[in-house]
């Protein structure tokens, strides 16, 4: 994963390539096409459960749960419990804080440069 980073960021210099937020997340922690979709309806639609994200995406719910795990991993996104009224309880999914983000990210960045600062050195 870092690898990667690391590679992304050169060529993005090297050929004066602007990057999308949608490049840059899918390098950085390696999330898919889906991975984006989810994390887009959670932005527009708020806490929702997996049954939920997996109706409005068109997907089973293994594959919406393999990347909620994969958002949940990266920080991007957490999930709740939620009590039922009529006992027991949901797990709902939604976004981290845009600026926890950008920090958790920040913080990646740094790590991997510093670790090409001492490869290269």
């Amino acid at each position: 994963m870092g690898n990667n980073l690391i590679c992304y960021i050169v060529k993005a210099v090297y050929t004066n390539k602007k990057s999308t937020c949608k490049e840059l997340l899918h390098c950085i922690s390696n999330l898919n096409k889906s991975d984006i979709q989810i994390y887009h309806l959670l932005k527009e639609f708020g806490p929702s459960t997996v049954e939920k994200l997996a109706e409005r995406i068109h997907k089973n719910r293994s594959t919406v749960y393999r990347s909620l795990q994969r958002l949940m991993f990266s920080g991007i996104c957490e999930k709740m419990p939620q009590s039922l009224k009529s006992g027991g309880y949901v797990h709902l999914y939604n976004c981290s804080d845009l600026t926890a983000i950008k920090n958790s990210i920040k913080s990646c960045v740094d790590v991997w440069f510093d670790n090409l600062e001492n490869l290269l050195e």
